[in-house]
């Protein structure tokens, strides 16, 4: 059994938390990813909620983006009892904000306060509050109200290139993993998380590429998950052939790339919202010499968008899971896992707008 103490803190500088919109060429595409997915159980629930403030800036002359510039206010949020754990059901959910165009807001919507202490970004009635090692959710939208507070919880995974290097990469940014406490409120009830984590999610996109045709080749998957014992992320790309993995336990971090990584669909379910065929169920192992993570992940509820671009549309899932498995590192030291909350995301196109040739073939 893994017995060290957890390790807090974040590597994050506050310096870089705000918009690098004005870093990057207007001859591409630009999106900033500000975000915090959280998980945890409340009054007898499991509960995932994504919430962020994104920037948008479509590229000259043609981009993919329907909008020039905008800001765009995501919040979704599932709720499970217990009893559906493990199980495939046609939940309830909230989401709006990329749900369609028309959700979008004026980019002078979006405020954002820069100094010496924190970095706010303020978006209709809700701030998002950066002072690394801690972040703040605090205000209401889309009738989740929201007062949680994030600490760090060791280093943050740079996946896309530090800040500084951005206008040369045309990427960059971090996930970081964190403890999180307070409470959200919905439809005149509060809940309190206990067993909260969380994952603030900073990420630049700023080079020229396009979704559609990326998507047209094979999935991307993203899968977080944290227990007291063991936090990991791992991002799968199957349309650029892409995969990466970072496991955590307390205070060792452990990091896998290509072959190391390998996601297996073993069941699909026919969501009867969408008639659309998704991944049920997924064994995922991440497998080095320095620990190998072996969990079979499970579809217990999900939340929808889409991404309407100017190329065609793809359909979102943001998916409540249930992981079970067990970490082995080396010199026989092990732990189980049981019902670890896993936050999932799985994307395909569901129409492509290809350009058509000017004569007849």
């Amino acid at each position: 059994m893994i017995s060290e103490e957890v390790i807090l803190g974040s590597d994050v500088p506050l310096e870089g938390e705000g918009s690098h919109i004005n870093e990057m060429s207007k001859k591409v595409d630009y999106w900033q990813d500000n975000g915090f997915a959280v998980l945890g159980k409340s009054r007898g629930r499991d509960i995932l909620l994504w919430v962020g403030a994104d920037i948008i800036r479509s590229g000259e002359p043609y981009g993919q983006w329907i909008a020039k510039e905008a800001s765009v206010h995501h919040t979704c949020l599932i709720m499970l009892p217990y009893k559906d754990r493990g199980k495939m059901v046609d939940n309830d959910f909230i989401d709006t904000g990329w749900y369609a165009p028309t959700q979008y807001l004026n980019a002078a919507d979006l405020k954002i306060t820069e100094n010496r202490d924190a970095t706010i970004w303020k978006l209709q009635d809700r701030e998002y509050i950066s002072r690394p090692p801690y972040w703040e959710i605090k205000g209401s939208h889309a009738g989740v109200g929201c007062n949680l507070v994030l600490t760090g919880l060791g280093p943050a995974w740079w996946m896309l290139g530090a800040w500084n290097d951005l206008p040369k990469r045309g990427y960059g940014g971090y996930e970081q993993i964190c403890t999180v406490s307070g409470n959200i409120e919905v439809g005149n009830n509060v809940y309190e998380l206990s067993e909260g984590y969380a994952m603030r999610e900073a990420l630049v996109y700023g080079q020229k590429w396009d979704i559609m045709p990326e998507l047209t080749k094979g999935m991307i998957s993203t899968l977080f998950g944290c227990s007291r014992d063991v936090q990991f992320l791992a991002f799968i790309h199957h349309g650029r052939g892409f995969a990466r993995g970072r496991v955590q336990v307390r205070g060792q971090v452990m990091y896998y790339e290509g072959s190391e990584v390998t996601l297996d669909t073993l069941e699909h379910w026919v969501d009867p919202r969408t008639g659309i065929n998704i991944p049920g169920k997924w064994h995922l192992r991440l497998a080095s010499p320095e620990g190998v993570l072996d969990l079979d992940i499970v579809l217990s509820g999900r939340a929808i968008w889409h991404w309407i671009l100017s190329r065609g549309i793809a359909i979102h899932y943001l998916m409540l899971l249930v992981a079970n498995g067990k970490l082995r590192l080396p010199h026989r030291r092990s732990t189980s896992i049981r019902d670890m909350r896993v936050w999932g995301e799985w994307s395909r196109p569901i129409l492509i707008l290809s350009p058509v040739a000017q004569e007849p073939v």
